[in-house]
């Protein structure tokens, strides 16, 4: 038996407390997002174009 003022250690111990934090973080996550498909192909709900420099460089060549 171990003394209550001391931590566990050993891998046992490693993984129990990295299985402990990925459920206090919900990992792996879950899909938040509904998918969503038009014809056959998934649809994004949004979709960010680049508007910097290098992004405008290419529209007038």
């Amino acid at each position: 038996m171990r003394a209550p003022d001391r931590p566990p250690f050993g891998l046992d111990a490693l993984e129990a407390w990295l299985r402990q934090n990925l459920e206090r973080l919900k990992l792996p996550a879950t899909s938040w997002a509904l998918s969503r498909q038009a014809g056959g192909m998934p649809v994004a709900d949004i979709a960010i174009m680049g508007g910097g420099v290098c992004s405008l460089a290419g529209v007038p060549a």
